[in-house]
């Protein structure tokens, strides 16, 4: 899979805001054991980059040292809340694979256009970038695509839920045929799970499986 290819697929879709698929730097792609895996891209104007850009952000993971909005860089809530998920599992975000599931820019995920045949190719690309990760676990924010994609780009089964601690919501949790362990978490742009004591505690056990 190269820049190439999502472009191609970009411009075949009929898409017009651009892409961008990995967050933080490529080297993560091979080395990093754990992800953080988004649904796609938020934006509703094409942010003219190069190629390189769009596939990684080499200046630093994109949770940290972008400014987003009004918020100064990496104090967004959504960055807040990634940084502190980055935390608890006790792993520095410049250390994490953090990326995209899908990696096609819209205002949100119901105003993308053709969006299974985008599911479709975030499915490939993601097959063949877990072929090269050694991820040993994946939280996928958001359980619409990025869990249910995931888990079955590496086969993974469904394990019991876990309780997120906001009011009946839950942690998906699937395990791999190699071991992996796949989590999928409420989106944290709508609910602020982490940051409280009591919720914090709630994700470290749905880690224990």
């Amino acid at each position: 899979m190269t820049p190439q290819d999502i472009q191609r697929e970009h411009d075949r879709l009929g898409y017009g805001l651009g892409w961008r698929f990995l967050t933080g730097p490529a080297f993560n792609l091979t080395q990093a054991r754990v992800a953080i895996v988004t649904l796609n891209p938020g934006g509703a104007r094409n942010i003219e980059t190069s190629d390189a850009e769009r596939w990684s952000s080499e200046r630093g993971n994109a949770y940290c040292v972008e400014s987003w909005g009004a918020s100064a860089p990496g104090l967004d809530p959504f960055q807040v809340q990634i940084k502190r998920l980055a935390m608890l599992l006790q792993v520095r975000l410049s250390e994490t694979l953090s990326a995209h599931f899908v990696p096609f820019r819209s205002p949100d995920w119901k105003s993308l256009t053709r969006r299974e045949e985008a599911a479709v190719f975030g499915l490939r690309l993601w097959r063949w970038a877990l072929a090269q990760s050694p991820a040993e676990t994946i939280v996928c924010i958001g359980q619409h695509v990025a869990g249910e994609g995931i888990a079955s780009a590496l086969k993974a089964a469904p394990v019991a839920s876990a309780p997120a601690g906001w009011g009946d919501l839950t942690i998906h949790r699937y395990r791999a045929p190699d071991g992996r362990r796949v989590l999928a978490l409420p989106h944290l742009g709508r609910f602020r799970l982490f940051g409280r004591v009591a919720r914090d505690d709630l994700f470290l056990k749905a880690l224990e499986f």
